[in-house]
């Protein structure tokens, strides 16, 4: 099993301070699976909180760097 972290892009612009624009992307979260697409649908059926997903316009998955140990239920098992 890979640790994952979760990111989406989010509809609508972010501003800055100074007033510019950029696009809006969020760090969701992370999930322990076995490649990309199973860590996005495991996010997706297990949110642990609220997700407005009608502000969500994709997700996607980014494995974390080897060496990088995620401590989870899913992960102590392994």
């Amino acid at each position: 099993m890979i640790n994952f972290i979760i990111l989406a892009s989010m509809k609508g612009r972010f501003v800055s301070q100074s007033g510019n624009f950029y696009d809006n992307f969020q760090m969701m979260g992370y999930m322990v699976a076995s490649d990309r697409s199973e860590a996005v649908s495991r996010f997706f059926d297990q949110t642990p909180y609220p997700i407005e997903w009608a502000d969500v316009e994709y997700l996607w998955a980014e494995p974390l760097a080897y060496g990088c140990l995620l401590y989870t239920s899913d992960a102590a098992d392994e």
